[in-house]
């Protein structure tokens, strides 16, 4: 079984997927986290690396090739994951790959708080940061995919983290995971 967790900066996506994969035993693939890596094997922050990435689709298409072939990879061997990432829920629809696709959404101002905190920035600055990379990855999923992201017709299922915890959400992941059944 497949289970895509997809959602904006701050929304709580990747606790979520963490707190999944751990309470499952599923393994973990995080586009995030592979991001992140990309930028810094180039030495750039990950604002740096997303202006570049709106230049170069080269970078988008790396990563969610990797991302894709992983995830085939795991179904070919019978292996069940949780695939953590913005554009995850819809790559795996496309390539026709059976999953239970879930976004997590939360209102600026509280993923604002919770960057800020994470970060350790003033909240106006995350504040910024977050609509700034938000306007940046929307641009570059149009141009690339011609996606909106925030589609809620892509997802079984969406959740507001702002009500709920990670334990509640990872619940509410797992009772839809009953009713999708074993696949």
């Amino acid at each position: 079984m497949m289970i895509t967790i997809s959602g904006p900066p701050g929304s709580g996506k990747s606790t979520a997927a963490e707190l999944l994969a751990e309470r499952t035993s599923f393994d973990l693939i995080s586009a995030g986290k592979r991001f992140r890596e990309m930028a810094s094997r180039r030495n750039l922050t990950l604002s740096q690396f997303g202006l570049l990435a709106k230049e170069d689709f080269s970078i988008d298409r790396e990563l969610d090739e990797y991302v894709v072939r992983t995830v085939k990879d795991l179904v070919q061997d019978g292996k069940s994951a949780v695939v953590d990432g913005r554009l995850t829920g819809i790559m795996l629809k496309k390539e026709g790959v059976k999953s239970l696709r879930v976004w997590i959404d939360c209102p600026l101002e509280v993923r604002a708080e919770r960057v800020a905190d994470r970060d350790e920035k003033e909240l106006s600055q995350a504040r910024r940061d977050i609509v700034e990379r938000e306007a940046l990855e929307a641009e570059r999923y149009q141009s690339i995919y011609q996606v909106n992201l925030r589609d809620p017709h892509v997802y079984d299922l969406v959740v507001d983290s702002s009500s709920e915890s990670p334990d509640e959400i990872v619940d509410i992941i797992l009772e839809k995971m009953e009713e999708f059944g074993d696949w």
